[in-house]
């Protein structure tokens, strides 16, 4: 996740909690949107790589995914496990990064 990315769904999230009335808006909301903003500074604090103690990538999703003394490999979650062809011991993941734009020369 870039750092543009992050922000907009912040803006997007601040601008819902705002349409909400005085009525509807409660404890709940506001505790979402500081939870919301809690995660994503840290998902950008570290370095986009999120703790498989956090949450999964969605079934099927490609992702990076680093292990302890092993090089950073693509994979992606089939529901039950990673799929690699070893035994993982997968602690973090992250989504891909964005494919370039323009001409590749």
């Amino acid at each position: 996740m870039t750092t543009d990315t992050a922000l907009a769904l912040l803006a997007e999230a601040e601008d819902a909690i705002c349409i909400l009335s005085d009525s509807i808006r409660d404890r709940t909301v506001s505790e979402y949107y500081s939870n919301l903003c809690d995660r994503i500074t840290a998902l950008l604090d570290s370095g986009g790589w999120i703790s498989v103690k956090d949450g999964l990538p969605l079934v099927g999703m490609s992702v990076l995914v680093s292990e302890p003394n092993r090089p950073v490999e693509k994979t992606c979650h089939d529901g039950r496990d990673w799929v690699l062809p070893h035994k993982s011991k997968v602690t973090h993941w992250q989504p891909l990064p964005p494919l370039p734009k323009g001409e590749i020369k």
